[in-house]
């Protein structure tokens, strides 16, 4: 083989690593007959560049990822410079060129497949393929399809280009390649190192290139591009190099380097002879759930690999992304086994709800050992076959009530596996729910009850709120959704009357005592602060009227014990004179 071919073949695997795919998926080619969906059939196991994917019978785009996974009428589309890897199930790889549209699909019919095994078949609608077809059972194939006709093979490589007219062009490399108009009628064979123009179904015209791989690749899939190898290829070429160095530098480096599924399943050290091609770097297999689940907190597990001294459990609410939005994570989890239980606290997996996970080995310092396993999918049962959790925690006091108060006492039952909660306070509701646009305060606490304080944001008298409790994880973070929301209503500002503001628990010893309160109307004339022993305020040891919200009394004029507990509260003089109801009642001791 000469430095040239080698070089041409290089170049072609090294301009498959700069890759931009476009993953389309839908179910509406009317050349193929529908048969049932069984799903999975396979992944995109290389791709670097942004990969956007519809899938089947939905409209929304997102954006692909390499081990996404590939399902029966999936249709995958390249651009521009764009190139992407298929790996069917049995590890048969399709390699899909730039501006090719293909189409995965089975030839079998509804009477004779199964859920273990259907014919694969691969509708190239235009562009150019790649495909390294592991060997077939026994009444089984793998079958490309075009305007031109029908290729069956059990166990060969070849590539594929079609113009989407009626006429194809095969270029067989190893095995043999059968050709025909339909499945059926496969009785044209074309062997390796033969290229062929197909027609209707039919051989026109077959010559034997007798080349090698390289120059079969350059022909079949596009002319290399020698200029731009010497800048991506890295370690070992030179930039700008002529494509004999390129070609002599990369031998020297075949044994130990190339390039994953970059080259559709041939290596460069198979190119040069050293040994075949390199093995996929490992990763988990065997996961565990898939399917159906009927337990809240599921075991996960799997195989390990070589190398992993740690594991990296990642849920998820939606199928992987490259760069997946933390919104969509629903749990993860470092651990030393190859298996681990979904804990209580964790976010509720909900009943009848779909999630995706997949796991990493990880090296002792962190990093990625091999590659993360192919996501799978699980369902929740139905909460009839689950039987029925408590969701959120149970809310108590207030409910859909007036205050006497603008501080009030809010208490819920306890939930379990709560590490701590959050209050959530509200001025508008959205669905039924907490409106973030209308949001007043969120409060962290160890205890299922807590005080409003004045430190929090102020509340307005007379209105209604609405407030709700979420569970918090050890990290602080909710692991349920909040309680439907409970509403309160807040006394009117003359009903409400000043709310205390020092003191509220100590006072110090001093000869001067200081007393300050929170007003909530300006139409008055002053206030009256009552002292007393009682927690109802009878027999009060001091009663003063001032104008400001705030008072300073004389050690001499209001005598207090330590350790002795007093009550205090203050109430509105109207400008007429009149006395209202008294505000918010707070206690307080007297330090030495």
């Amino acid at each position: 083989m000469s430095f040239q071919r080698i070089a041409s073949f290089l170049v072609f695997i090294l301009f498959i690593s700069q890759s931009l795919v476009f993953a389309r998926m839908n179910g509406q080619n009317k050349r193929l007959k529908p048969v049932p969906d069984f799903g999975y059939v396979g992944n995109i196991v290389y791709v670097k560049k942004k990969v956007t994917a519809k899938h089947d019978k939905t409209k929304e785009w997102v954006t692909a990822y390499q081990n996404m996974p590939n399902y029966l009428y999936d249709k995958i589309k390249t651009g521009d410079h764009s190139h992407t890897t298929l790996e069917f199930k049995d590890g048969t790889q399709v390699g899909i060129n730039q501006n090719t549209e293909v189409y995965i699909d089975t030839n079998t019919t509804v009477k004779n497949i199964t859920k273990e095994t259907f014919l694969k078949r691969i509708f190239l609608d235009v562009g150019s393929i790649w495909c390294k077809v592991t060997k077939q059972k026994e009444n089984e194939s793998f079958t490309v399809q075009t305007r031109g006709g029908v290729l069956g093979v059990r166990g060969t490589q070849f590539a594929v280009s079609t113009t989407g007219n009626n006429r194809m062009k095969v270029y067989v490399i190893e095995g043999t390649v059968m050709a025909g108009p339909s499945v059926n009628q496969l009785t044209q064979a074309i062997p390796a190192g033969y290229k062929a123009t197909i027609e209707r179904g039919k051989v026109i015209q077959e010559i034997e290139i007798g080349a090698g791989i390289a120059h079969i690749v350059a022909d079949a899939l596009g002319a290399p591009w020698y200029a731009h190898w010497g800048i991506d290829i890295g370690a070992g070429l030179a930039e700008g190099a002529p494509p004999q160095q390129i070609a002599i530098n990369a031998a020297e480096d075949a044994a130990v380097w190339y390039i994953p599924y970059g080259g559709y399943g041939i290596g460069i050290a198979r190119i040069f002879g050293f040994g075949g091609p390199p093995k996929p770097p490992p990763q988990p297999a065997n996961l565990q759930p898939v399917g159906m689940v009927y337990t809240y907190t599921p075991t996960f597990s799997w195989s390990g690999i070589p190398g992993a001294k740690q594991y990296e459990v990642l849920v998820s609410r939606t199928p992987f992304q490259k760069q997946m939005p933390k919104s969509s994570w629903v749990w993860i989890a470092r651990v030393d086994k190859n298996f681990v239980q979904y804990p209580e606290t964790a976010t509720f997996l909900m009943p009848g709800t779909t999630y995706w996970w997949t796991v990493a080995g990880l090296t002792s310092n962190g990093k990625l050992a091999g590659r993360e396993a192919y996501p799978v999918q699980f369902t929740m049962g139905p909460e009839s076959m689950l039987g029925k959790r408590t969701l959120y925690p149970t809310l108590l006091t207030p409910n859909n009530q007036e205050l006497n108060t603008v501080l009030p006492d809010f208490s819920w039952n306890p939930f379990k596996g709560a590490k701590g909660y959050a209050l959530l306070l509200g001025a508008k509701l959205k669905n039924g729910n907490l409106d973030n646009n209308f949001a007043v305060a969120t409060i962290k606490t160890n205890n299922t009850d807590l005080r409003y304080q004045l430190s929090n944001p102020p509340l307005e008298p007379g209105k209604t709120y609405y407030w709700s409790v979420v569970p918090l994880d050890s990290q602080g973070n909710p692991f349920t959704r909040p309680a439907p929301p409970f509403s309160f209503t807040l006394p009117s500002a003359y009903q409400a009357g000043p709310t205390p503001v020092y003191p509220v628990t100590q006072m110090k010893q001093s000869q001067i005592l200081h007393f300050e309160w929170r007003s909530w109307v300006s139409n008055i004339s002053g206030y009256r602060l009552v002292v007393s022993q009682n927690q109802d305020l009878s027999d009060p040891i001091l009663v003063k009227t001032t104008t400001a919200p705030w008072v300073n009394i004389r050690s001499s004029d209001l005598p207090l014990t330590p350790g002795q507990t007093y009550y205090w509260a203050v109430s509105n003089i109207s400008l007429t004179g009149i006395v209202g109801a008294s505000g918010q009642t707070a206690s307080f001791q007297v330090s030495p």
